[in-house]
C-alpha cells in the first residue's frame, strides 16, 4: 500500500447491496491510503470519517475481498509536500457524520465523496465527474425501497454524486 491508493471493497451495511444495484458495481465501499503519524492508515467516510488500520478496512469488506488502483504512472504521485497537504486537508474532516443522503456538501461525506474531494483538494484531481442521482439505476425494488425510506416522496434526483463505482472507473486510476 502506498499514500493516495484507492481501495474499494463491498461492505456488509445495510445499504450494500443497494448501492450495488443502483450503481451497476460489485463494490459499494471505499476509502484511501494516508500517512498518519508514519503509518499508513485508510481514510474512510463511516459513522464518523475517521482512520482505520488497513488490516480491519480490508477484512471488513465480504470474504476479506478488495481491490487496490493506484494512480496511472505519468500523474504527479504524492510528494512528501502532498503528504503534508493531505493531512492538513482530511484532519478537520474526521468525525465528520457519514451522510445517510449524499448530499454534495462538506458538512456530512459518504465515502466515494470524500475520496474524490481529497483528490479534487490535493492534487487537482477529478477522479470522474459527479452526476445527477437520476442518472444511476434507480428502478430496482431494493433501491426503491431504500430511496424511500431516506427520502420519502422527495427524491433529490439532482443532487450530485459519485459512486464506488465512478471512482473504479476513474481514467486517473489503475
Amino acid at each position: 500500500f502506498q499514500v493516495g491508493d484507492v481501495v474499494f471493497h463491498t461492505s456488509n451495511s445495510s445499504q450494500s447491496r443497494a448501492i450495488q444495484l443502483a450503481t451497476d458495481s460489485k463494490f459499494s465501499h471505499v476509502g484511501m491510503v494516508v500517512l498518519h503519524q508514519g503509518k499508513l492508515m485508510m481514510l474512510e467516510a463511516v459513522q464518523p470519517v475517521k482512520l482505520t488500520p488497513i488490516n480491519e478496512f480490508v477484512a471488513r469488506g465480504t470474504n476479506g475481498n478488495y481491490v487496490v488502483k493506484k494512480l496511472k504512472p505519468g500523474f504527479r504521485p504524492f510528494s512528501d509536500e502532498k503528504i503534508a497537504e493531505l493531512e492538513r486537508f482530511y484532519t478537520p474532516l474526521l468525525g465528520k457524520d457519514y451522510d445517510i443522503y449524499f448530499n454534495w456538501s462538506e458538512k456530512e461525506l459518504y465515502c466515494s465523496e470524500l475520496v474524490w474531494k481529497v483528490y479534487k483538494e490535493v492534487l487537482g484531481i477529478e477522479l470522474s465527474q459527479p452526476k445527477p442521482l437520476k442518472s444511476y439505476h434507480l428502478d430496482h425494488p431494493l433501491v426503491k425501497e431504500q430511496m424511500k425510506a431516506r427520502y420519502g416522496e422527495n427524491l433529490p434526483l439532482n443532487e450530485v454524486m459519485v459512486s464506488p463505482q465512478d471512482l473504479f472507473e476513474s481514467t486517473f486510476l489503475q
